[in-house]
């Protein structure tokens, strides 16, 4: 019976920095390769080494440099950086605007009422996770409630808001019925059609993000809706699935609830710090920062 890739003995660091270099790798410095597989591990660099190798021929492109790759790496994990840092502002905003819209309009346990839900199973699904999570996850701000009082057994919406995921948060906002969908999206200044595809897009990033996944090149899972014609946004069609249409709805987003945001200035400056880079590979065109949706 052959030996399969798994039942081989592991390999030194030392053995994949050969392996590399007989597929033709240029690595001019073996220890400094040795160094970075040893806290970056072998399959997560070649994740980003694929992108310059030939798989019918198993070798890297002729020329392709060790630092070629460790440049992709620095630029995603510092494009992963800069993104969260928009996502995290954005969810905040948003987890803010469904509870404060609907708090205003229907009380403290929006939640309960059956007639803001499109279906009696929407209303459920979310009042049993909030009954499940949140004694589980008593802080600060929740252990207060609990401790002074029994009903309702489910601390008001200004309390969820800071102990329930984003996903939990929108899949609430999909299950409540369209008039109240508008009166959240409103307070963000956005339709709520595309503010249920962005919202979404943004979250599957935001898990890319956290799990330190490969960014950069990466097709985008849930792609987001193409902005609406009014909205004087650059243009994503047949871009979709590509980061640049991440980067325009995210900044489009901190636009409206950011006075002053330099977001757009740090990616442009991310990317001129690594031009090798292929920005096309992220659905770039060159000048895109030119556009005024970015000043």
């Amino acid at each position: 019976m052959p030996v399969r890739p798994f039942d081989k003995p592991p390999y030194s660091s030392s053995d994949l920095v050969q392996l590399m270099q007989s597929r033709g790798l240029v690595i001019p410095d073996a220890k400094k390769a040795e160094r970075h597989l040893n806290v970056v591990g072998y399959y997560r660099l070649m994740g980003y080494g694929k992108y310059f190798f030939d798989s019918a021929t198993h070798t890297f492109r002729a020329g392709t440099t060790y630092e070629d790759i460790w440049n992709i790496y620095k630029f995603d994990r510092k494009l992963r950086l800069l993104t969260l840092d928009a996502i995290e502002r954005i969810e905040v905003a948003i987890r803010t605007a469904i509870s404060n819209e609907m708090s205003m309009a229907h009380g403290p346990h929006w939640f309960m009422d059956d007639a803001l839900f499109n279906t009696l199973q929407g209303r459920n699904d979310f009042c049993t996770t909030l009954r499940r999570e949140l004694p589980s996850k008593k802080n600060e701000i929740t252990i207060q409630y609990y401790n002074k009082y029994n009903t309702p057994d489910i601390p008001p919406s200004w309390m969820v808001m800071e102990c329930i995921s984003m996903g939990t948060w929108l899949k609430a906002f999909r299950d409540l019925k369209q008039v109240e969908q508008k009166r959240i999206s409103a307070a963000l200044g956005i339709n709520n059609v595309s503010f249920t595809s962005w919202a979404n897009s943004l979250s599957w990033v935001r898990n890319v993000c956290a799990h330190h996944g490969i960014l950069w090149n990466r097709t985008n899972a849930r792609p987001p809706r193409v902005p609406l014609a009014n909205m004087n946004y650059p243009n994503i069609a047949g871009k979709e699935a590509s980061y640049f249409a991440t980067a325009v709805i995210a900044y489009g987003f901190l636009k409206l609830i950011v006075s002053r945001s330099t977001w757009a200035k740090r990616l442009a400056a991310l990317m001129a710090e690594y031009p090798t880079v292929n920005s096309a590979a992220m659905g770039f065109t060159p000048g895109w920062d030119k556009d005024p949706f970015w000043k």
